[in-house]
């Protein structure tokens, strides 16, 4: 006995039936789209699974787009507007938000530099991307450029000394 069940999917116009047992592989199928006494915004979609013996089995269901996958995110801010807090401090951050997609398992997260988790830390100035991907394989990508503060140099002179520049010290005569 052939037997066939839709758990479908839909990015990008593309989907695909699952759960096909029995009968004698391989198998070929046909997707047909339409309406088939379904109501509302969803598409209705019924799907012919052939074994190799020209047994058939069919299989009905319901191909519900999931909303737009978004991303955003939000990155440290210190005194002056910069996102790191000394010229050449590593202590910048990403906080991203995910919205739409297919959320039914986690999202995953492929960063620039290696990272994987959904926010990342410990970061210097310069430019960061996200690739952001859903159950349903569908991406998303955000950049982000953080920013520090130009390098802190200072002078101060007295009566018999002068401290310029990175603390140099010169004896003034």
């Amino acid at each position: 006995m052939l037997a066939a069940a839709c758990e479908l999917q839909r990015c990008k116009q593309q989907f695909a039936p699952t759960n096909t047992a029995g009968g004698c592989t391989p198998y070929t199928s046909l997707e047909h789209l339409g309406r088939f006494g379904f109501g509302g915004p969803a598409i209705a979609v019924a799907v012919t699974v052939t074994d190799a013996n020209g047994c058939q089995a069919y299989a009905t269901g319901e191909l519900i787009e999931p909303a737009l996958l978004e991303s955003s995110g939000v990155p440290s801010t210190y005194a002056c507007g910069t996102n790191v807090s000394c010229n050449g401090a590593n202590d910048g951050s990403i906080n991203v938000t995910v919205t739409g997609g297919a959320s039914c398992t986690a999202y995953t997260f492929n960063w620039s530099n290696g990272a994987t988790t959904e926010d990342v830390s410990n970061l210097t100035a310069g430019n960061y991307s996200v690739t952001i991907t859903d159950a349903n394989g569908c991406s998303t990508s955000s950049s982000f450029t953080l920013t520090e503060p130009a390098l802190l140099v200072s002078s101060a002179c007295g009566r018999n000394l002068c401290l310029r520049n990175q603390r140099e010290l010169q004896r003034r005569e």
